[in-house]
């Protein structure tokens, strides 16, 4: 079956054209457990799909070949 699918031409000229991105990504709602309890609340749905979404968007970034962060933590940020 994979014979059908083209190969990915890996050329110099492709590798150039390439960008890669440093990418901060801060999950703010995180960051304000103490107020907002979402640990607590993430059982129920609207919660955990949320942190299915990032888990997508982190995984995607991943994949293209981001240099990626993730932090809940408000500090770190400012940095």
């Amino acid at each position: 079956m994979w014979e059908i699918f083209p190969l990915p031409s890996f050329s110099q000229e492709n590798i150039k054209l390439t960008i890669f991105f440093q990418i901060l990504i801060h999950i703010g709602v995180l960051a304000n457990e103490d107020k907002m309890h979402f640990a607590e609340e993430a059982t129920k749905g609207g919660p955990l799909g949320e942190l299915v979404q990032w888990s997508d968007i982190i995984t995607s970034l991943f994949i293209l070949g981001h240099d990626i962060t993730v932090t809940a933590d408000l500090p770190a940020v400012q940095r």
